[in-house]
């Protein structure tokens, strides 16, 4: 009954797309290595708003004018899953309202500047 209940609820399948996403890996390793030559840094929290990103350039200085968007997904389930959008609130800080949430969720986002530079960050979030 267990192990019923257990493939069941997930059986174990990652990606709806396997194959497509091994063709692609190539390219999400290039991606990767773009995104480390940039050098920018990302900080991520929850609060009672909602998730937030904070984003800095190689100096350590606020990047400001980048479109933010996002997910938030259950770290154990694919129910429930939240897709966010932005804004930004001060030099470098970007708040996506999102009111209701506890427990853990995962935060996926995507930053683009104006040049079409992209930076990606994947977090743990925690609200109680």
């Amino acid at each position: 009954w267990f192990l019923t209940l257990a493939y069941r609820t997930f059986p174990g399948q990652v990606s709806d797309t396997p194959y497509e996403d091994g063709l692609a890996f190539n390219q999400r390793l290039a991606a990767q290595a773009a995104q480390a030559r940039l050098g920018w840094e990302a900080a991520a929290a929850a609060d009672s708003r909602g998730p937030w990103v904070e984003l800095s350039d190689a100096e350590g200085g606020p990047l400001r004018g980048l479109t933010v968007t996002g997910r938030l997904e259950r770290p154990a389930t694919e129910a429930g899953h939240r897709l966010l959008t932005f804004r930004e609130t001060s030099p470098g800080r970007y708040e996506a309202p999102a009111d209701g949430l506890t427990g853990a969720w995962d935060l996926s986002f995507r930053a683009v500047d104006p040049q079409g530079r992209a930076f990606e960050g994947r977090r743990r979030l925690t609200w109680p």
